[in-house]
Order: C-alpha cells, then structure tokens, then sequence
C-alpha cells in the first residue's frame, strides 16, 4: 500500500502525539500564536526541509529528505516552572524517539515510524524549545513511456541524412 506523507500530515503526527501523550488539558497550536492564548500549550513549527532527489532506473523517483520541527511548550505553573519544563524534557525525549507517521486513508488508517535522528532542547525566557530533526525517503513512481535507445538513435541518424 502506497502512503501519502505531505507537510501537513507531517505536522497533523507531530501534533496527534503530542495530545495522545498529554491530554486534553494542554492545547496545541500549529498557527501563529495570538497574543494572550491559553496555557499550558505546544506549538509545533517546521524549521526547514533538506531535500536531494536521484533517480533508480527510468521508472522511479528517490527523494531523500531532512525535516526539522520545533516544538515550544508554553508552562502555565507559577511556582514550579523550571521542574515542569524539564518534566516535559523527560517526557518528550521519550515520546519522540520514534516519530509515527500517520494517515488516513477510506477510513482506514495507516502509519509509519520514523526514527528521530537528532535531539535539541534550549530554554529561553521559560519557553521549552525542543526541536526534532529525521529524515525520511520517499520513491514516487514515474509513469513514462519507454523509448528504445536504439531505435531512437537511428531514427535520429537516418533524420538527418534524410535531411541532406
């Protein structure tokens, strides 16, 4: 079975574990933050895409690409902000080891792990900045009709002398 993986199921993943973890009572964002939203909350970005293509053959397309996503964890706690960040640390170095990738298809649904690669936590003025990176290759088939190299060789030869 071929599986569809886009930038926005990438993303909807990211933002299915985070609540299959944590719950209702934590919101999730994948737009701009307004000024004044509801804590405590997550806010998954992508940071960049790397991609190099190659070619298998004439008939497939390899895709090998590196994803960097950022996830900000945004603490409500008054008295114990520092312990819940690095509680959250904890948690996410452990939920993110994997990354399953997963989508909906006829109301069936179907994932795939990804393993994540790199790991970069920063705290800046108690905001949690995790930032995930993986790679993942993809092969699309190409639909292209066959040409004989040969046949078209002497097509080409007998064109020209034809054109003298």
């Amino acid at each position: 079975m071929n599986i569809e993986i886009t930038e926005n199921i990438i993303l909807g993943s990211i933002i299915y574990a985070l609540s299959q973890e944590f719950g209702d009572s934590y919101n999730y964002y994948d737009e701009e933050i307004e000024q004044g939203f509801e804590k405590p909350a997550f806010h998954v970005q992508k940071i960049d895409n790397n991609s190099k293509k190659g070619y298998t053959g004439h008939q497939h397309l390899l895709t090998d690409d590196t994803y960097r996503y950022e996830i900000k964890y945004f603490t409500d706690s008054k008295d114990n902000k520092v312990k819940d960040i690095n509680d959250k640390v904890d948690k996410l170095k452990q939920l993110f080891r994997y990354l399953e990738i997963v989508n909906f298809v006829d109301n069936k649904v179907y994932s795939k792990s990804n393993r994540i690669n790199t790991i970069e936590v920063t705290i800046v003025d108690k905001v949690l900045h995790f930032d995930i990176v993986f790679p993942m290759r993809t092969i699309q088939y190409l639909d292209i009709d066959k040409v004989k190299t040969n046949y078209l060789t002497k097509h080409i030869i007998n064109k020209e002398k034809e054109d003298m």
